[in-house]
């Protein structure tokens, strides 16, 4: 029986650098060897012929990371998209999709404990008690099959054991920033084993300094749209997992997940590009939608404000926005032996919810906001046959099923000064803030 507890504190969050790890095991000559599941079965790294990055559950508590942001940071060739802070879609070797859209499927799929993840409203989940999250490179549509082109990234959570144990940690960090990652599990009876794990985090001071008051701007204010917050970056976060599995002979093996999670959150305030030329300027605007040539001295938006401190981190606006996401659902994974062949059943549901209240223009006066609800259902059901690993010709073959339903509603409203309609219904923007705080 173990039991610990571990209490980290820091000043400053980790720094991000390159690194590949993986996870490793002893070997009988006293190296580690590198156990991957790369292939839907259990090798050494060295037999696998893909281009791997792996993150054991040791790595992934001695450098900080609890998020998919902060696994990008750790691996080189990879990227993280994550516009909206919920919802991150992985780039893998600049193979990628970098929008926010739920109905936009990446081209780097993620799974968790092996059930594809298809929007990338599912995958702003929290990394705690994990064993170990492998990243491959390059197409894996063969065993992973579709949205692969850049790779695919799985997540392999700490299953129940036949040993009691567990831990609690709790770190504090800078922004006054406090969490707490727990875990505990054991056996129920001879062949039912448990496992129970959480994690909460809270970040009550935000990162970034918004200078706005009312003399930034002479246009009228919104009474809709005006939360000019000091301290934007604000956050509270918890997710939880509960494992059973089950072994009711020694040929078969059922493992039930059930997991949910919420995410309080302000959303990252904006930085002003700008399309005009500012009045006064020695040039013309260079800036377009697409991208091309400006300059921060010469551009702004349409009533000539522009953004020129230089500091990403210091804002001028008069709305900050909030996100709130939730996230439940549940698995059943069957493995059955069956002597010349193992016939593995993969059983998902999963559910999200994400509301979102953006300021888009992020300037110091109402020009364009937006409302976001959407929510998304996902039935998946994954069928494998395939033949004993030890033996030196092995096959797989197997089926997929799936169903995804996404709903969203967008909202948004154009100042009114523009001259354009305001698109969205005042009453219905003030209802949709008064429900949210």
């Amino acid at each position: 029986m173990t039991f610990g507890a571990r209490i980290a504190c820091g000043m400053a969050l980790l720094a991000s650098s390159t690194r590949v790890f993986a996870q490793t095991a002893d070997s009988s000559d006293g190296l580690e060897e590198v156990v991957v599941t790369a292939q839907k079965r259990s090798q050494s790294v060295q037999e696998v012929g893909l281009s791997i990055a792996a993150l054991s559950d040791e790595q992934l508590r001695a450098f900080g990371i609890t998020s998919a942001q902060q696994v990008s940071e750790s691996v080189a060739g990879v990227q993280v998209y994550n516009y909206t802070g919920s919802q991150p879609t992985f780039v893998i070797r600049a193979i990628g999709v970098q929008d926010f859209a739920p109905n936009i499927a990446p081209a780097a799929a993620l799974y968790l404990d092996e059930v594809y993840l298809g929007s990338n409203i599912l995958s702003g989940f929290q990394v705690f008690d994990t064993e170990r999250i492998e990243i491959l490179k390059g197409p894996q549509g063969d065993l992973f099959g579709r949205n692969t082109t850049g790779g695919a990234v799985s997540y392999t959570t700490k299953h129940p054991t036949a040993t009691a144990e567990g831990y609690v940690e709790a770190t504090l960090a800078n922004y006054e920033t406090a969490s707490i990652d727990a875990a505990a599990g054991g056996p129920l009876t001879d062949s039912l084993n448990i496992r129970v794990a959480g994690r909460y985090s809270n970040q009550s001071e935000g990162y970034y300094t918004n200078a706005w008051t009312p003399a930034s701007t002479s246009l009228p204010l919104s009474p809709v749209f005006l939360a000019p917050k000091r301290r934007p970056g604000e956050s509270e976060d918890w997710a939880g997992r509960l494992l059973l599995e089950w072994k009711p002979t020694e040929h078969a093996n059922l493992l039930l997940n059930l997991h949910s999670g919420e995410k309080n959150s302000d959303l990252i305030p904006l930085t002003p590009i700008g399309f005009s030329s500012i009045p006064g300027a020695a040039q013309p605007c260079g800036a377009t939608a697409l991208g091309g040539r400006y300059d921060v001295r010469y551009c702004g938006d349409a009533f000539g404000y522009t953004d020129q401190d230089g500091d990403p981190y210091r804002v001028n606006i008069d709305f900050v926005g909030r996100n709130h996401h939730t996230n439940d659902g549940a698995s059943v994974r069957g493995v059955f032996d069956f002597g010349a062949f193992q016939l593995t059943s993969i059983t998902a549901y999963d559910e999200a919810h994400k509301r979102s209240f953006l300021d888009t223009d992020g300037a110091p006066h109402h020009e364009l906001n937006q409302l976001r609800d959407t929510e998304l259902t996902q039935y998946t059901q994954e069928l494998r046959l395939s033949s004993d690993a030890n033996e030196r010709f092995y096959w797989i073959a197997g089926a997929y099923a799936g169903r995804e339903k996404i709903d969203l509603q967008f909202l948004g409203t154009l100042s009114p000064v523009l001259g354009l309609t305001n698109f969205t219904d005042p009453a219905l923007a003030a209802a949709w803030r008064t429900a949210w705080n």
